[in-house]
């Protein structure tokens, strides 16, 4: 290992550990004397890794501003890298591929063992992209040009990175991000994925061994306990992860995440609190009615939970409508997520008091935080739910509807689950149209674990052929992924 890459790699250490102007003067000094190195000799190294510092610093306060800066950065980096020359943009890029692949697959050891785990790195997170671009253009003409989409050999190239270490290669940070965005975050099919959430924990183990201040994988800690349904370790991982930014005034998505594992426990109280805090946090200031790092990109959907929690305390519904009312105005213009926040709350409005006081067991099903619920939460969950169904009718029943037969499946009743879903499943609400295709996903779900791949292939092309719905992305990328379990 050249002594820069030592360098750039105790540098890249601190930043993961959240130290991040104690990295990027170690980066600074790293490229400014460079070491004493020979004429081109580790040229360049260090200029990426200054790019992934702002990056980083984005992942902590969710601000568009800093994830702006964080990818003028890295691009500025890849152009200080690249020499295109008088070629197009695609065929350069063409080209650059195909010198990639085929560095990779020459023989590279010994003293390049270093740029082989780079170019594992840089194939593996290329086919892993490529296979999750959604069908369109953009997708097809990357296919054109000689681009490959292969998920399961970008992960086992993401892997081998992993395992070689961080001291072995800078990107191994980066690599176990990916397989455990892949493993947390990345929509499933059928079941419950306990082999995959088993493999997450496995590699938070080894993420937090090497980076036990690193703010990001604490915050992935909690989404995987909130996915196995344990809200105490959800929330030790949530204050863990605020802990561990105390240095960043503006740590807003960690405190978002702390509000979202009381959300998702049902502690309605804690919620609204917290929420409450972070809205205050990134409210706009001065006579622009703007302030300095706070375009917080899901500041709608925080906004969203406020008013669904804070319907669920007594003698809070007049504020919980009023909340709800404004949540357009808290929505950031550049974030997919508070669209998806402005729509629900414009179409929870329209029901009513019942669409309000259904909207928080809503939320929790539709972001998936139902699926793994037992014991003590989930009986809290239920009796608040049947609470808010009693005077629920028309497409306010049908979510009603759907939601106990959800909560059934977790209970093990699934005649009953089945029927109410079959109810919702044949429906034609007027402004929830949501609940019929996700009913049907759900029905084709039971008929898998029944055995009955027919009945599931069947539901399942019912609820892809539902379109214009509310929360239809997420639904999408399951449907895909439950068609390769039946393949």
């Amino acid at each position: 290992m050249h002594t820069t890459h030592a360098v750039v790699a105790d540098a890249m250490a601190l930043a993961w550990n959240n130290r991040f102007d104690e990295a990027a003067a170690a980066l600074d000094v790293a490229m400014t004397d460079g070491l004493g190195l020979g004429e081109g000799e580790g040229e360049g190294e260090g200029d990426d890794q200054l790019g992934e510092i702002p990056v980083l610093v984005s992942f902590i306060t969710g601000s568009v501003d800093d994830k702006h800066e964080a990818l003028e950065r890295l691009s500025k980096a890849l152009d200080a890298a690249a020499a295109v020359g008088r070629d197009s943009g695609l065929y350069a890029l063409r080209k650059s591929w195909h010198g990639f692949r085929a560095l990779r697959d020459e023989d590279v050891v010994g003293e390049s063992a270093g740029l082989s785990l780079q170019l594992d790195y840089g194939l593996g997170l290329m086919y892993f992209l490529i296979a999750l671009a959604p069908k369109g253009m953009a997708s097809m003409i990357l296919r054109l040009i000689g681009f490959e989409a292969d998920r399961d050999a970008g992960l086992a190239s993401l892997r081998k990175v992993v395992n070689a270490g961080p001291k072995a290669s800078i990107a191994a940070p980066w690599a176990l991000a990916v397989l455990l965005a892949n493993s947390l975050y990345f929509p499933r099919g059928f079941g419950s994925n306990v082999d995959i959430l088993d493999d997450a924990r496995g590699l938070l183990d080894l993420a937090l061994h090497h980076w036990p201040t690193s703010s990001l994988f604490h915050m992935l800690r909690g989404q995987l306990a909130r996915k196995v349904g344990n809200p105490g370790e959800a929330a030790a991982a949530a204050e863990a992860a605020l802990a561990a930014s105390a240095g960043i005034p503006v740590a807003h998505l960690y405190a978002a995440d702390a509000a979202s594992a009381a959300f998702a426990a049902c502690a309605w109280a804690d919620a609204v609190q917290l929420f409450s805090a972070l809205l205050d946090a990134t409210a706009p200031s001065g006579a622009s009615g703007k302030s300095s790092r706070t375009a917080f990109e899901i500041r709608g959907l925080c906004a969203l939970c406020y008013a669904a929690a804070l319907a669920q305390l007594p003698g809070r519904s007049a504020e919980a409508a009023d909340a709800l009312a404004r949540v357009p105005n808290y929505v950031c213009k550049s974030s997919r997520f508070d669209a998806l926040a402005s729509e629900t709350a414009t179409r929870s409005a329209k029901l009513g008091p019942a669409g309000l006081a259904l909207l928080a067991f809503e939320i929790t099903y539709l972001k998936r935080e139902l699926k793994p619920m037992r014991g003590v939460v989930l009986a809290t969950y239920a009796a608040g739910l049947e609470d808010a169904s009693a005077e629920a009718d028309g497409d306010a029943a049908l979510i009603a509807g759907l939601l106990r037969a959800a909560v059934a499946v977790n209970a093990g009743e699934l005649e009953a689950a089945a029927a109410g879903l079959s109810t919702v499943a044949s429906s034609e609400p007027a402004h929830a149209s949501h609940v019929v295709p996700y009913a049907q996903f759900e029905l084709a779900e039971l008929a898998y674990s029944a055995g009955n791949l027919a009945g599931a292939r069947e539901w399942l092309d019912r609820a892809e052929a539902c379109s214009g719905y509310g929360w239809q992305a997420p639904l999408e990328l399951r449907i895909k992924q439950a068609r390769k379990q039946l393949a």
